[in-house]
């Protein structure tokens, strides 16, 4: 009976594949139907001054395959490496099987200094995945305030 169990669980358990994660600093929805994506990080977010509140955007493209329409299928998180505590987490229904495209907007994020932000995901009775991450460079608080003190002279 717990074989059986076990199957059924397994067989719940909805199907998720990662084609595209973008992060931006905003999306904005067109009358056509279109995303507009504002401020995309193709290289390190660059912040200029920690500590700060931010909003980060991303723009995912998945496959699924759902396991029951309308049921919370996965959860997404942001977190930066070496901590365990999510800076943002959301969980997503899967609506239906096949390609979606998600934007999730102004997700908030506390950046105390340069890191690496982690983009995992979790499917119902498993471990978080990783599936994107971008690197957050602060100024260093030593060159700061070295160049703070030869502008006070």
């Amino acid at each position: 009976m717990s074989m059986d169990s076990g199957k059924a669980l397994g067989a719940e358990i909805p199907a998720f594949r990662l084609i595209n994660a973008v992060f931006c600093e905003d999306i904005r929805r067109e009358d056509n139907g279109k995303d507009m994506l504002l401020g995309v990080y193709g290289g390190d977010i660059v912040i200029a001054r920690c500590p700060i509140r931010v909003g980060v955007s991303l723009w995912l493209q998945y496959v699924s395959a759902p396991a029951k329409a309308g049921e919370t299928g996965i959860h997404l998180r942001l977190r930066f490496e070496g901590h365990d505590e999510p800076v943002s987490q959301i969980g997503l229904p899967f609506m239906e099987e096949g390609e979606t495209t998600l934007a999730l907007r102004g997700m908030p994020v506390a950046i105390n200094g340069s890191g690496v932000l982690l983009l995992e995901y979790c499917l119902p009775g498993q471990d978080w995945v990783e599936i994107a991450r971008k690197r957050v460079t602060c100024p260093d608080p030593a060159a700061e305030a070295s160049s703070g003190d030869a502008g006070d002279t």
